[in-house]
C-alpha cells in the first residue's frame, strides 16, 4: 500500500485595507504595525502553507512588508509571494503567498475585462504554484494548482448583484480553457448574502462540469443574518466598536468568504483532495451570532489569537486542509506499470481482462482509497451497474507472476 500523502493548509483571508488609506481607514485607526503584529500571531497559530488575500493596499512593496513583518517572523515557514498586479484605478487589489519550502510559483494570469469589454471593479487573479516533490521533479513530474483569487463588489443594489455576476462570468470565461490535468481552486471575498445569488449560481451550476466550483461546506441557502449558518459567518469581527467607521459594525452574521474546489479536488483526481470535514473559519465556535469575536470567551481559539482577530481585520480567516501527493492515501501505488491487464468502458459495461488469457485476481479502488469491486479466480471481469460511473479509478490486479497497478479513467 502507498504512504499517506502530505497534507498542507489553504486559507482565504480580507485583510482590510492592508497599507491602504480610505475616508474612513486611516494610519492611527488601522495601524499596520498592529495589522502585522496580530497577522503574525494568527499565522504563527493557522500555519497556512497557502495565503490569498483581498484588501491588500494597491502598491507593490507592500506584500514584501507583509512577508517582512508578519509572514516570515510567525516561525511557521519561510513564505514566498506571487506577482504584483492591480488595473490601475483600485487602491486594493490581491495576492498570494505560500509556504516556499513545499511550494512554488509558475505563472499568473489577470482577468480585468468584463465579457463586454468594460473593466472590472477589481481585478481577478488566478495563480499557478507547484509542488516541490523533488522525488517528482526528478521525473519530469509534479502537482499544480491554480488559486483564482477574487474579491467581488461589495453592496445589495441590483447594480452591485450585476457587477458581481459579470465579475464571475469573466471568470469562467477564463477558466473555459483549463487544462484536465490541473487543480482549481477559488477563493475570495464574495460579498454575497445567499447561494441563490447569480455570481454564486454562476460559479457553482456552471453546466461544463471540468470547470464547475463546488462549496466544501454543502451548506446553500440564505446565510445573511441566520444564526443557523452561524458557523460559517466570516464578517464582521466587531459589534460596536468599529475606530471611527474603518471596521464594520454589527458583529458576526454574514458569510462572505470562501474557498471554494473544482471537481478534481472533491474527488482527490489529479492528486490533489480535499480532506472531508477540514472546511472551517477561523475563531468561529458558532456563538458569535450579532456579535463579537472576543466576548464572550472564545472557544476556537485561544485568547491571543482571538484578539489578533479582532485587530487585524473586520472579517474572519477561511481555511481547509488538502491531501497532496504523487501517490494517494490508503491505495496502491498507481505509478507501477500496467502489464498485461487490459479495460475497455462502453454502453454502461465495464471489462477488464489479460491478454494472455491467465487467471487474476482483482481490486478496484475510487481515487479516495474506497474498495469498489473484489473478485478472483478468472481471465476476464465484467460490472455493470451504479458502481461505474465517469471517473478515475485504481485497479489492483493479483497474478502468480507479481501484481499490476494503475489508473483507470472512465469517460
Amino acid at each position: 500500500m502507498a504512504q499517506r500523502s502530505d497534507t498542507l493548509i489553504m486559507m482565504q483571508y480580507n485583510l482590510l485595507n492592508y497599507r491602504n488609506t480610505t475616508d474612513q481607514c486611516n494610519g492611527q485607526n488601522n495601524d499596520p504595525d498592529v495589522k502585522d503584529a496580530a497577522l503574525k500571531t494568527i499565522i504563527a497559530y493557522a500555519k497556512p502553507d497557502i495565503l490569498a488575500v483581498n484588501e491588500m493596499g494597491a502598491n507593490w512593496l507592500n506584500p514584501s512588508k507583509l512577508l517582512n513583518n508578519a509572514l516570515n517572523k510567525a516561525g511557521v515557514a519561510t513564505y514566498d509571494q506571487a506577482e504584483y498586479s492591480n488595473n490601475g484605478f483600485s487602491e486594493i487589489t490581491n495576492m498570494l503567498f505560500f509556504n516556499s519550502e513545499k511550494l512554488a510559483y509558475h505563472s499568473q494570469t489577470t482577468v480585468s475585462k468584463a465579457l463586454d469589454g468594460q473593466s472590472l471593479v477589481r481585478v481577478i487573479d488566478i495563480y499557478k504554484i507547484y509542488l516541490k516533490d523533488k522525488s517528482a521533479l526528478d521525473k519530469g513530474d509534479t502537482v499544480f494548482f491554480n488559486i483564482a483569487v477574487v474579491h467581488l463588489k461589495a453592496g445589495s443594489s441590483t447594480s452591485d448583484k450585476n457587477e458581481r455576476e459579470q465579475m464571475a462570468e469573466a471568470l469562467m470565461d477564463q477558466l473555459s480553457s483549463k487544462q484536465g490535468t490541473d487543480n482549481y481552486f477559488l477563493c475570495g471575498d464574495f460579498n454575497i448574502q445567499s447561494s441563490s445569488e447569480a455570481c454564486y449560481q454562476t460559479f457553482t451550476q456552471e453546466k461544463s462540469e471540468s470547470i464547475r466550483f463546488y462549496d466544501p461546506a454543502d451548506a446553500p441557502g440564505t446565510w445573511s443574518g441566520k444564526s443557523i449558518y452561524s458557523n460559517l459567518h466570516t464578517q464582521s469581527t466587531r459589534s460596536t466598536n468599529t475606530s471611527g467607521g474603518c471596521f464594520s459594525g454589527g458583529g458576526l452574521d454574514d458569510r462572505f468568504d470562501f474557498i471554494l474546489i473544482g471537481k478534481e479536488i472533491r474527488d482527490y483526481s489529479n492528486r490533489v483532495g480535499y480532506i472531508d470535514g477540514t472546511y472551517r473559519v477561523l475563531g468561529q465556535d458558532s456563538r458569535r451570532f450579532n456579535g463579537n469575536i472576543i466576548n464572550p470567551v472564545n472557544n476556537d481559539v485561544p485568547a491571543n489569537v482571538a484578539q489578533a482577530l479582532y485587530d487585524a481585520s473586520d472579517h474572519l480567516p477561511v481555511l481547509l486542509d488538502l491531501k497532496v501527493g504523487p501517490v494517494y492515501a490508503n491505495i496502491p501505488d498507481p505509478t507501477l506499470p500496467q502489464q498485461t491487464v487490459r479495460h475497455h468502458f462502453e454502453s454502461g459495461e465495464l471489462r477488464i481482462w489479460d491478454i494472455r488469457n491467465l487467471e487474476f485476481d482483482l481490486d478496484v479502488y475510487d481515487v479516495r482509497g474506497k474498495l469498489l469491486f473484489s473478485e478472483s479466480g478468472r481471465t476476464r471481469y465484467s460490472f455493470v451497474g451504479s458502481g461505474i460511473a465517469p471517473g478515475v479509478y485504481i485497479v489492483q490486479t493479483r497474478a502468480a507472476n507479481g501484481t499490476s497497478i494503475f489508473r483507470m479513467a472512465i469517460p
